[in-house]
């Protein structure tokens, strides 16, 4: 019943992922659903005991890790690695996916210029295991707070795994690092740095960038922000989400979307108050402007990618194929649950 039930996360979360655009899909999983299983060498300074390297260093300091790659497949397989500093992605969750993403100002070192790898790609024979070494030297400066980020594997998909499904997805691994010299509290802040206008996803957008410029985690942010006429304080939108994580030294952008691309003009105050999980609140405002201009590059954007979306209907023909595709997977699998329940509770009867 475990299998089918982790089964059931590992199969949605790939199919999701092919359906809507996923090039890679991160599954904390057996070696069962994806072909191999990661782990990492223990270390002689682990700070706290945690499936991942929580690590208490010094200035200078220069240490060996190591992650564990087996392949329990029965044909060779690739896999690629890298060490990633961590960063806040687009909807609020900490990535340490190596996403292409501009270092925030206030970042001060990275994982990635401080861990390096032994060698960042391998290729395992079926059932092969091997270590991988990691070489980590510390800043001479000493810091407060952590450093943060993470190994990242990947295996790309077999001759036979990409001929049946017809994509190149791959599946994914990661082990955090988080790195500290002290234990000095860090007191968390976060700040509104701009707020500016684009077109994304056939919608035109308003962005407000969000920093967090200490070296801690910022966790289960709640916010609710406003947009407000700077004239009259009229609320012109609104928009509130919860449980949202920022890493380290990071920023992304709270954003607003106008479907019609259709942006409002005028002089406008951006309000935001936030609040994280040990209760440290924030009242943030910004006033900017859009321009009559602005509007309009905004909804000719929009419009042309629209049109472009028009111009393939059979993207969107597979989109809801897909999705009827996963309903009925999921239709079967409950069924199979059932039934294995059913089966389960009459053969222990039988046992009476």
């Amino acid at each position: 019943m475990q299998k089918i039930n982790k089964g059931i996360v590992v199969l949605l979360a790939l199919l999701v992922g092919i359906l809507f655009g996923g090039s890679s899909l991160s599954v904390q999983a057996g070696e069962w659903d994806t072909g191999y299983t990661v782990g990492i060498v223990g270390s002689e300074f682990q700070h706290e005991t945690k499936p991942y390297y929580d690590l208490r260093l010094k200035p200078k300091q220069k240490t060996e890790l190591g992650i564990t790659i087996k392949n329990a497949l029965d044909t060779s397989a690739d896999f690629k690695i890298s060490v990633n500093t961590a960063v806040t992605n687009s909807n609020g969750i900490i990535d340490y996916s190596g996403q292409e993403k501009a270092d925030d100002n206030s970042l001060f070192v990275k994982l990635s210029d401080i861990a390096k790898l032994e060698k960042d790609y391998v290729s395992l024979a079926p059932k092969q295991e091997i270590t991988v070494p990691i070489q980590v030297t510390m800043p001479d400066k000493p810091f407060d707070g952590m450093i943060l980020g993470g190994i990242h594997v990947t295996r790309g998909l077999t001759d036979k795994e990409r001929k049946d499904s017809g994509y190149n997805n791959v599946f994914s691994y990661v082990k955090q690092i988080k790195i500290t010299e002290t234990d000095k509290e860090i007191t968390p802040d976060l700040k509104l740095t701009k707020v500016t206008s684009s077109s994304e996803n056939f919608k035109g957008e308003i962005r407000a960038n969000l920093q967090n410029p200490t070296a801690t985690i910022l966790s289960k942010i709640k916010i609710q922000a406003k947009i407000l006429a700077a004239d009259s304080k009229k609320v012109v939108n609104e928009r509130e989400q919860l449980q949202r994580d920022m890493a380290p030294n990071s920023n992304f952008d709270y954003y607003f979307e106008y479907l019609d691309g259709k942006l409002p003009v005028g002089k406008f105050d951006m309000v935001i108050d936030a609040e994280d999980e040990f209760g440290h609140k924030w009242h943030l405002v910004k006033t900017f402007e859009v321009s009559a201009e602005e509007q309009e590059k905004v909804k000719q954007e929009t419009h042309t990618l629209k049109s472009e979306k028009e111009a393939n209907p059979w993207v969107w023909v597979v989109i809801v194929m897909g999705i009827i595709i996963v309903i009925l997977l999921i239709i079967v699998i409950l069924f199979l649950i059932r039934k294995k329940a059913t089966e389960t509770n009459e053969a222990g009867e039988g046992r009476k």
